[in-house]
């Protein structure tokens, strides 16, 4: 009796490792999908809250412009320079500056131009 015993284990030896290499696979592709699923969700989070600061932005804008064209006496009919322009008082027509998630920190920086030279074509250095 202890000889089949004692066979039978040696031919089930692999059989548990087996297995959790089989459960790890699994797991590994289970969490594929799911990792995919949670960024197309955080991509229609983003895609949502970029949808709502253009759409305030854009009726910004339109009020702005409305109201420059019932005081064309005082003022002229133009569009606002910046966003900033928006939220200054007397009446503001949006309420915070939305950042740009979009962008990195370094690309919403002013690009910095250097004056040119009078009688330098735009483009070209002297060596």
């Amino acid at each position: 009796m202890k000889e089949l015993q004692g066979r039978f284990l040696r031919d089930q030896r692999g059989v548990t490792y087996l297995m959790v290499m089989f459960a790890i696979v699994l797991m590994g592709i289970s969490l594929s999908v799911v990792g995919k699923q949670w960024v197309m969700t955080v991509k229609r989070d983003h895609e949502a809250e970029l949808l709502f600061r253009g759409t305030r932005i854009q009726n910004a804008i339109a009020r702005y412009a409305a109201d420059y064209e019932i005081r064309k006496a005082t003022r002229p009919n133009r569009y606002p320079l910046s966003l900033e322009e928006l939220t200054q008082r007397p009446k503001r027509y949006l309420q915070v500056v939305y950042k740009d998630r979009s962008r990195s920190a370094r690309s919403q920086e002013p690009e910095q131009r250097t004056p040119a030279r009078p009688g330098a074509v735009h483009g070209r250095r002297d060596v």
